[in-house]
Formats: structure tokens, sequence, C-alpha cells
């Protein structure tokens, strides 16, 4: 998942936040993440998806280097709570 449109660092936060209790609950829910590009609404506090990559060539994943692999076990999970979705 790629956000866009984030103009401080508010609404990055406010997003990485939303975004890592979303798709933490569709993980608990056996769906899995869709490649796709979001923006996030500030009156709302939700991202929304603007377009899909699935299947598009103009997108290729490309991982950071200079990130390590972020992996979260069921205890980091049961303490994400619960969003409305």
């Amino acid at each position: 998942v790629e956000v866009k449109n984030l103009n401080s660092i508010k609404q990055v936060i406010a997003a990485a936040e939303y975004e890592a209790k979303r798709q933490a609950v569709a993980h608990l829910e056996g769906n899995p993440t869709k490649r796709e590009t979001r923006t996030f609404e500030v009156k709302t506090g939700r991202t929304v998806v603007i377009r899909a990559k699935e299947g598009a060539v103009d997108y290729r994943f490309t991982p950071e280097p200079d990130l390590p692999p972020l992996v979260l076990n069921e205890d980091v999970l049961d303490g994400m709570g619960t969003i409305d979705a």
C-alpha cells in the first residue's frame, strides 16, 4: 500500500496509524492487503483507495534496502485494538 497526498507530519502519522490498524484487522480476518495507492482524508481520518496496482505494468515493487522486514507477532496484533474500516 502506498499513501499519497500527505501535507504535514501530522497527516503522515495519522495515515500510518490508521493503515497499521486497517492492515492488522485485514490480516486477522484472513484478507490479504491489496497492492493499491490510497489517499488520506483529513475529515474522516481514514485512507481511501485512489487506484489499484494489481496487474499494472507501471508499478514495480522494489524493496527498500535500508528498511528491515517488519514482522508482527500475535502480541503486537492483539495490542492494535479495533477500528471501523
